[in-house]
């Protein structure tokens, strides 16, 4: 084998260890690390497909997702969230090489459809799970709250507006 060809399975074993690394660590801290740096997830693989070509992290694309089904604590949240990122990683990172971008301006575009996927995702995921309106939830809830803890509506008004504008916002940022 070339030393080039050496280079590259290196490489792309040394992205598939690090995908490897994260989800080990999430698994310790209850997947929060896999949520929290789920932006960051496709540019590992964007950087191998951007030094090497598109083609060629076709291997790494497929040996994360299988690592990331083995070691991931939600495998629901591989299929909606991590497939995607390593698929916009690899796809970009093939497609920015013949654009000529600078690389600051490659990962910010790269970090930008991420975080538009993950949107996207989470729409996807509550209106399968069954969450269609999460404002009728909310309402819900502190309607129950009043009956619960014996409170007026107008005291528990407050509340439900910072409810109704916290929970879209943490749900988006998460």
């Amino acid at each position: 084998m070339k030393a080039k060809q050496i280079r590259k399975i290196t490489d792309g074993s040394i992205i598939v260890a690090i995908y490897g690394l994260i989800f080990l660590i999430s698994r310790f801290l209850g997947g929060q690390l896999e949520y929290n740096l789920s932006f960051l997830m496709p540019i590992p693989l964007a950087i191998f497909a951007f030094k090497y070509d598109l083609k060629n992290s076709i291997v790494p694309f497929v040996a994360s997702i299988v690592i990331s089904f083995l070691l991931s604590i939600n495998p629901l949240n591989v299929l909606v969230f991590n497939i995607p990122y390593l698929f916009i990683g690899s796809l970009l990172g093939g497609l920015l090489i013949k654009k000529e971008f600078k690389p600051i301006y490659s990962i910010l575009i790269l970090t930008l459809v991420t975080s538009i996927t993950e949107v996207l995702g989470s729409i996807a995921l509550a209106s399968f799970l069954g969450f269609e309106n999460i404002f009728v939830d909310i309402q819900n809830m502190t309607l129950e709250m009043e009956k619960l803890f014996g409170v007026n509506t107008g005291d528990f008004a407050i509340i439900q507006a910072l409810m109704e504008g916290l929970i879209p916002s943490i749900i988006i940022i998460i």
